[in-house]
Protein backbone atom coordinates (compact mmCIF):
# COMPACT_ATOMS: atom_id res chain seq x y z
CA UNK A 1 0.00 0.00 0.00
CA UNK A 2 1.22 3.49 -1.09
CA UNK A 3 0.51 6.82 0.64
CA UNK A 4 -0.43 10.19 -1.38
CA UNK A 5 -0.74 13.29 0.71
CA UNK A 6 -2.19 16.30 -1.29
CA UNK A 7 -2.18 19.88 0.57
CA UNK A 8 -3.75 22.51 -0.68
CA UNK A 9 -2.47 25.80 0.10
CA UNK A 10 -5.19 28.29 1.44
CA UNK A 11 -8.00 25.34 0.99
CA UNK A 12 -11.39 27.12 2.71
CA UNK A 13 -13.78 24.59 4.11
CA UNK A 14 -16.81 26.00 2.21
CA UNK A 15 -15.19 25.95 -1.50
CA UNK A 16 -15.24 22.42 -2.08
CA UNK A 17 -18.35 20.69 -4.11
CA UNK A 18 -19.11 18.96 -1.19
CA UNK A 19 -20.80 21.75 0.74
CA UNK A 20 -20.78 24.80 -1.99
CA UNK A 21 -22.42 23.55 -4.74
CA UNK A 22 -21.15 26.62 -7.14
CA UNK A 23 -17.76 24.76 -7.32
CA UNK A 24 -17.44 23.05 -10.82
CA UNK A 25 -15.41 20.19 -10.15
CA UNK A 26 -17.22 17.15 -11.73
CA UNK A 27 -14.06 15.13 -12.46
CA UNK A 28 -12.26 15.49 -9.03
CA UNK A 29 -16.34 14.90 -7.23
CA UNK A 30 -16.53 11.70 -9.46
CA UNK A 31 -12.85 10.75 -8.78
CA UNK A 32 -13.70 11.12 -5.24
CA UNK A 33 -17.18 9.86 -4.86
CA UNK A 34 -16.29 7.09 -2.33
CA UNK A 35 -13.55 9.26 0.00
CA UNK A 36 -15.06 10.38 2.85
CA UNK A 37 -15.42 13.88 3.72
CA UNK A 38 -14.60 15.33 7.54
CA UNK A 39 -15.92 19.30 7.60
CA UNK A 40 -15.44 19.77 10.89
CA UNK A 41 -11.45 19.90 10.79
CA UNK A 42 -9.59 22.38 11.79
CA UNK A 43 -5.85 23.30 11.09
CA UNK A 44 -3.43 23.86 13.56
CA UNK A 45 -2.13 27.43 12.26
CA UNK A 46 -3.05 29.63 10.05
CA UNK A 47 0.33 29.87 8.71
CA UNK A 48 2.09 27.20 5.83
CA UNK A 49 5.25 26.75 7.27
CA UNK A 50 4.09 25.74 10.78
CA UNK A 51 1.01 23.49 9.64
CA UNK A 52 3.57 21.79 7.19
CA UNK A 53 5.79 20.70 10.64
CA UNK A 54 3.12 19.82 12.64
CA UNK A 55 1.25 17.64 9.50
CA UNK A 56 4.44 15.67 9.43
CA UNK A 57 5.60 15.72 12.84
CA UNK A 58 2.25 15.01 14.49
CA UNK A 59 3.17 17.99 16.93
CA UNK A 60 2.14 21.16 17.71
CA UNK A 61 4.27 24.57 16.91
CA UNK A 62 5.36 25.27 20.44
CA UNK A 63 6.90 21.64 20.45
CA UNK A 64 8.45 22.15 16.83
CA UNK A 65 9.66 25.31 17.24
CA UNK A 66 8.29 26.51 14.29
CA UNK A 67 5.95 28.93 15.14
CA UNK A 68 5.12 31.26 12.33
CA UNK A 69 6.42 31.99 8.74
CA UNK A 70 9.47 33.63 10.14
CA UNK A 71 10.67 31.21 12.32
CA UNK A 72 13.63 28.65 11.13
CA UNK A 73 14.67 27.05 14.25
CA UNK A 74 13.49 23.39 13.59
CA UNK A 75 13.67 21.73 16.42
CA UNK A 76 16.03 18.76 15.40
CA UNK A 77 15.27 15.97 17.88
CA UNK A 78 11.85 15.32 16.62
CA UNK A 79 11.08 12.32 14.57
CA UNK A 80 8.82 13.08 10.99
CA UNK A 81 6.43 10.93 9.14
CA UNK A 82 8.77 10.19 6.05
CA UNK A 83 11.51 8.91 8.46
CA UNK A 84 9.84 6.69 9.73
CA UNK A 85 8.11 5.38 6.53
CA UNK A 86 11.99 5.26 5.26
CA UNK A 87 12.38 3.30 8.02
CA UNK A 88 9.53 0.76 7.08
CA UNK A 89 10.60 0.92 3.32
CA UNK A 90 9.34 3.30 1.37
CA UNK A 91 10.55 5.82 -1.12
CA UNK A 92 9.76 9.39 0.00
CA UNK A 93 9.34 12.19 -1.84
CA UNK A 94 7.56 15.59 -2.10
CA UNK A 95 6.84 18.36 -4.79
CA UNK A 96 5.76 22.07 -3.95
CA UNK A 97 4.42 24.81 -6.58
CA UNK A 98 6.43 27.24 -3.76
CA UNK A 99 8.93 25.55 -2.91
CA UNK A 100 10.87 28.32 -1.12
CA UNK A 101 8.28 28.30 1.15
CA UNK A 102 10.03 25.46 2.57
CA UNK A 103 13.37 26.66 2.45
CA UNK A 104 15.24 25.75 5.60
CA UNK A 105 12.65 23.27 7.04
CA UNK A 106 13.32 19.37 7.44
CA UNK A 107 10.30 17.35 6.22
CA UNK A 108 12.07 14.44 6.38
CA UNK A 109 12.25 13.93 2.41
CA UNK A 110 13.67 16.01 -0.27
CA UNK A 111 10.96 18.28 -1.79
CA UNK A 112 11.64 18.89 -5.36
CA UNK A 113 9.64 21.61 -7.38
CA UNK A 114 6.55 21.05 -9.20
CA UNK A 115 5.46 22.77 -12.43
CA UNK A 116 2.12 25.54 -11.58
CA UNK A 117 1.43 24.66 -14.91
CA UNK A 118 -1.10 21.58 -15.04
CA UNK A 119 0.27 19.83 -17.98
CA UNK A 120 3.97 19.80 -17.00
CA UNK A 121 3.37 19.60 -13.02
CA UNK A 122 1.11 16.41 -14.63
CA UNK A 123 4.10 15.04 -16.43
CA UNK A 124 6.84 15.21 -13.56
CA UNK A 125 4.20 13.45 -11.28
CA UNK A 126 3.35 10.61 -14.00
CA UNK A 127 7.19 9.92 -13.87
CA UNK A 128 7.71 10.51 -10.30
CA UNK A 129 4.44 7.63 -9.67
CA UNK A 130 5.56 5.17 -12.38
CA UNK A 131 9.45 5.05 -11.54
CA UNK A 132 9.74 3.97 -8.07
CA UNK A 133 9.57 0.15 -6.76
CA UNK A 134 7.80 -1.25 -4.17
CA UNK A 135 5.68 0.89 -1.50
CA UNK A 136 6.23 4.80 -1.92
CA UNK A 137 5.04 7.99 -0.17
CA UNK A 138 4.46 11.04 -2.17
CA UNK A 139 3.52 14.67 -0.56
CA UNK A 140 2.04 17.18 -2.98
CA UNK A 141 1.69 21.12 -1.99
CA UNK A 142 -0.21 23.01 -4.15
CA UNK A 143 -0.07 26.63 -4.17
CA UNK A 144 -1.72 28.50 -6.63
CA UNK A 145 -5.17 28.71 -4.70
CA UNK A 146 -2.63 30.81 -1.89
CA UNK A 147 -3.31 34.36 -2.36
CA UNK A 148 -3.09 36.57 -4.83
CA UNK A 149 -4.41 33.91 -7.20
CA UNK A 150 -4.01 35.97 -10.32
CA UNK A 151 -3.44 39.66 -8.87
CA UNK A 152 -1.47 41.22 -11.15
CA UNK A 153 0.97 42.64 -9.01
CA UNK A 154 1.91 39.24 -7.41
CA UNK A 155 1.71 40.33 -3.80
CA UNK A 156 -0.92 38.46 -1.64
CA UNK A 157 -1.48 42.35 0.29
CA UNK A 158 -1.46 44.21 -3.09
CA UNK A 159 -4.11 43.93 -5.21
CA UNK A 160 -6.27 41.64 -3.19
CA UNK A 161 -5.83 44.10 -0.35
CA UNK A 162 -6.76 47.02 -2.91
CA UNK A 163 -9.64 45.24 -3.94
CA UNK A 164 -11.43 44.32 -1.00
CA UNK A 165 -10.62 47.98 0.51
CA UNK A 166 -12.93 49.12 -2.06
CA UNK A 167 -15.26 47.22 -1.67
CA UNK A 168 -15.03 44.64 -4.98
CA UNK A 169 -14.79 41.22 -2.72
CA UNK A 170 -16.37 40.01 -5.48
CA UNK A 171 -13.25 39.47 -8.11
CA UNK A 172 -11.36 38.66 -5.16
CA UNK A 173 -14.05 35.58 -4.51
CA UNK A 174 -14.12 34.93 -8.53
CA UNK A 175 -10.23 34.04 -8.65
CA UNK A 176 -10.06 32.71 -5.97
CA UNK A 177 -12.67 29.93 -7.02
CA UNK A 178 -11.47 29.82 -10.47
CA UNK A 179 -8.18 28.46 -8.90
CA UNK A 180 -9.64 26.50 -6.42
CA UNK A 181 -11.61 25.06 -9.26
CA UNK A 182 -8.28 24.36 -11.62
CA UNK A 183 -6.60 22.43 -8.30
CA UNK A 184 -9.35 20.15 -8.24
CA UNK A 185 -9.76 19.70 -12.36
CA UNK A 186 -6.83 20.34 -14.08
CA UNK A 187 -4.14 19.22 -11.40
CA UNK A 188 -5.80 16.28 -8.89
CA UNK A 189 -8.27 15.04 -11.01
CA UNK A 190 -5.79 13.67 -14.21
CA UNK A 191 -3.29 12.72 -11.16
CA UNK A 192 -5.90 10.52 -9.81
CA UNK A 193 -7.14 9.19 -12.84
CA UNK A 194 -3.49 7.66 -13.63
CA UNK A 195 -3.54 6.11 -10.13
CA UNK A 196 -4.90 2.47 -9.11
CA UNK A 197 -6.86 3.87 -6.30
CA UNK A 198 -7.10 0.59 -4.51
CA UNK A 199 -3.29 0.73 -4.19
CA UNK A 200 -3.10 4.23 -2.03
CA UNK A 201 -4.18 5.66 0.82
CA UNK A 202 -5.40 9.38 -0.27
CA UNK A 203 -5.65 12.45 1.50
CA UNK A 204 -6.21 16.08 0.95
CA UNK A 205 -6.35 18.57 2.63
CA UNK A 206 -6.64 21.94 3.14
CA UNK A 207 -3.62 23.54 5.17
CA UNK A 208 -5.41 26.76 6.18
CA UNK A 209 -8.32 29.00 4.93
CA UNK A 210 -8.62 32.69 3.64
CA UNK A 211 -9.73 35.59 5.02
CA UNK A 212 -11.72 38.58 2.69
CA UNK A 213 -11.98 41.36 4.97
CA UNK A 214 -9.77 44.72 4.88
CA UNK A 215 -8.53 44.30 8.15
CA UNK A 216 -7.07 40.32 6.76
CA UNK A 217 -6.96 40.33 3.25
CA UNK A 218 -5.73 37.04 3.41
CA UNK A 219 -4.58 35.33 6.43
CA UNK A 220 -1.86 34.97 9.67
CA UNK A 221 -3.57 37.65 11.38
CA UNK A 222 -6.62 36.24 13.72
CA UNK A 223 -7.63 32.64 14.21
CA UNK A 224 -11.08 32.84 12.55
CA UNK A 225 -13.26 29.91 11.51
CA UNK A 226 -12.69 30.62 7.77
CA UNK A 227 -8.75 30.81 8.57
CA UNK A 228 -8.50 27.44 10.54
CA UNK A 229 -11.35 25.17 9.30
CA UNK A 230 -10.05 23.43 6.69
CA UNK A 231 -11.94 19.96 4.36
CA UNK A 232 -10.16 17.15 4.58
CA UNK A 233 -10.68 13.98 2.13
CA UNK A 234 -9.48 10.47 3.16
CA UNK A 235 -9.40 7.29 1.04
CA UNK A 236 -8.74 3.97 2.17
CA UNK A 237 -8.53 1.20 -0.01
CA UNK A 238 -11.27 -1.39 0.99
CA UNK A 239 -12.40 0.71 4.39
CA UNK A 240 -15.82 1.61 4.85
CA UNK A 241 -16.43 4.06 6.84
Amino acid sequence: MNLLLISIDSLRHDYVARVNPSIVSPRFNELTRNFQYYENCFSISSATRPVHVSLMSGLYPFEHGILSQRHKQQNPNISMLFDLLRLAGFSCAGHSEAIEIFHGLNLGAPLYHLDPQPEIGISQLRQAITSPTGRQCLFLHYWSTHTPYGASDGLATGETARLLATGQRKIVIERYTHSVQQVFECKIAPLLTMMDLSDWVIIILGDHGESWTSYEPYHGLTLDNSVLRVPLFVHIPFQTF
